[in-house]
This record gives structure tokens, sequence and C-alpha cells, in this order.
């Protein structure tokens, strides 16, 4: 079976977390797998001691950690929540959880108190096939049939992760070795707001040709700087919705967009919802 995955990936992905996992795949092993349901309203704060896993097939919310930091979900995303960090979830609709807890066959290790957020993998066939598989009551099992649960998590856990590290933006031109792509990267951070902004004017600016900024992007960072700057863009309308009343006009000029049929195009093509609904469901989050 083909392991063809595009999964979207939020703008608070951490990056720390996802190279962690990626790092340590090989020593991950599988502590348990279940499935239970969540009602509607506010859960209780809770904790594991290895990574937990929650993929959400019809149920959607927020999960927020005890430091504050929050992750809203919705159908068919997948929610990571770091080992030992008490954390709750918050149900806007009702649906089952398909829970894995992953742990380091270590007993020593810092990890990053942050969440990892993979959007809409409910039509992937194998994530969803092996999800199904490891939450069934199969990490009861003992002896050699634990190896082969390992190593199926590992592979779940790959193919999230390997499109995890594709799709994430990046926030810090520290690590950026090129110096054209780290100029274009401070540019679309600084001006991403600017309606004229343009990837031909980026490339003018960094001194660069619109071809070869973009080929420097796909190599140093695996996306193009369209859509990095979009996804900086998206990244404000949700600031915006979150904690303004502003109007989708006026958070359209806010945020780079020319006008709010265009934000709204876009937005429902990065996120799968309009910026209405995503707005609407936010205020009914206890």
């Amino acid at each position: 079976m083909s392991i063809s995955v595009h999964i979207m990936i939020t703008e608070n992905v951490s990056g720390v977390g996802i190279g962690m996992l990626t790092k340590q795949l090989d020593k991950l092993v599988l502590r348990a797998g279940w499935r239970h349901w969540v009602a509607i309203g506010p859960g209780v704060y809770h904790g594991h001691s290895g990574w937990e896993l929650v993929y959400h097939p019809a149920n959607q919310g927020e999960i927020r950690l005890k430091n504050g930091s929050t992750i809203y979900f919705e159908p068919g995303d997948i929610v990571v929540t770091p080992p030992s960090i008490l954390h709750v979830q918050n149900n806007t609709v009702a649906g089952q959880d398909f829970c894995l807890v992953v742990d380091l066959d270590l007993k020593t290790g810092a990890f990053p108190c942050e969440m990892i957020h993979f959007r809409r993998i409910n039509h992937d066939e194998f994530i969803t096939g092996e999800l199904d598989y490891l939450t069934s009551g199969v990490g009861r099992s003992s002896g050699a049939i634990r190896k082969i649960l390992d190593y199926r998590m590992r592979a779940l856990l790959a193919a999230l992760l390997f499109n995890a590290r594709e799709e994430s933006p990046v926030r810090s031109t520290e690590a950026i070795s090129n110096d054209y792509v780290a100029s274009a990267l401070r540019l679309m951070d600084e001006s991403y707001t600017d309606i004229n902004l343009e990837i031909r004017r980026v490339a003018r600016k960094t001194g660069v040709s619109s071809d070869y900024l973009r080929h420097l992007f796909q190599t140093e960072l695996g996306i193009s700087p369209k859509r990095y700057l979009l996804r900086l863009r998206i990244e404000r309308i949700e600031e915006l919705l979150c904690h303004s009343n502003l109007s989708l006009k006026e958070i359209a000029a806010l945020s780079g967009f020319a006008n709010e049929r265009y934000l709204c195009f876009y937005y429902r093509q990065a996120r799968g919802i309009t910026p209405g609904a995503f707005r609407h469901r936010r205020k009914a989050l206890p």
C-alpha cells in the first residue's frame, strides 16, 4: 500500500518536538492504545508518561496545556502532547478519540513543552488503518507481537513526521545557510501584511530572480516562497479572528489580502473551513 500523505501542519507546530521524535524514532515503543468517547464540554487536566497521540475522526474542539498553549482541532486532525505535561481537551462537537501513548525506551531525556498538530489525515488510508489497528486493544499483546506493534507504530509516526518536516513553517533564519533565503524570509516576516508584497518584489529586493529564489527555497526549505508567504498571512487572519471583532474586510486589509473575497478563498483553501466558521467555533470554546 502506498504511503502517500498530504498533511496540513498548523503554524504553532513544535519544530523541536518534531525533530526530537524523528531523531529518536527507532527508540520509541508503544505503551498503550485505546479508544474512548468524548462528550461536548470541558474535560479535566491529565497527563501521560509518554507522548500522547490523539486522532479525532469526527469531533472538534481544543487541547490546552497547563501553561496556556492551545491548539484548535477539526475532524480528521491529530494532536500530539509531550510527556508528563498536564493538558485538557474541551470539545465543541462530540466524538470518539483514537489514542496512542508512545515512549522512549530510556530513563532520561528533556522534552519540549509544545504540542504537534497534524491536519486532515483522515483521507490517508495507511495512517487511519494503522491507527484503527493500534488502538483496537492489540497493545496488550506481549513477546514477539510487541516488537511488531512497535515497528508498526514507528512506521505510522514516520509517515506523519516526514510530512511534518516538509510542511512545517520556518520561524528562524539562524539555521538557514543560504543568505538569499535568509534575506527573503526576513523581508516576508517583516512585510507580509503589505498587500503589494509579491514574490517578484521579494526576489528583486533580495537580489535574485523569482525562479532562482523559488529554487533556493525548495532546496533549503522544501517549500515555495509563495507558500511561506501565504502561511504568514493565514496565521495573521486566525490571530485577528480569535482576538478581535474586526470585520473580514478589515482583517483582509491587515493580513495582506486585497479584499474579503480573496481572504475567504485562500483561507478556505488552506484550512478547509470559512473564516466565519473558524471564528464561531473559537467563540464556542469554554
